[in-house]
């Protein structure tokens, strides 16, 4: 039996990234508030907030102002969410202090 899938380069420039999503909007909102937490996504469970914040890393990985956190809201949503994402651009004066690192 023979595999039926060819392997072989070809080259060209990938297709342009177009992709622009709700992660983008709200990061750019907290990045022009530097130094403030934001809750920036709320799930019924907590791995869909782990989720959301390691989508989140990888986007903001490199620049060692941002801060992420999952929490338990005090009270459920509407929807019933449980569990939030807070995330928060550091000053250069937060990071100088280490506010906010374990």
């Amino acid at each position: 039996m023979t595999n039926s899938r060819k392997v072989e380069v070809t080259w060209s420039d990938p297709p342009e990234r177009t992709r622009r999503d709700d992660y983008d909007v709200a990061l750019k909102q907290v990045k022009e508030a530097p130094g403030r937490w934001a809750r920036i996504r709320t799930t019924p469970t907590s791995g869909g907030a782990y989720n959301s914040r390691k989508t989140v890393n990888v986007r903001t990985a490199g620049d060692e102002h941002w801060e992420t956190r999952v929490g338990q809201l005090e009270e459920p949503t509407a929807d019933g969410d449980r569990f939030g994402l807070w995330v928060r651009y550091r000053t250069e004066e937060q990071i100088e202090e280490g506010i906010g690192l374990p």
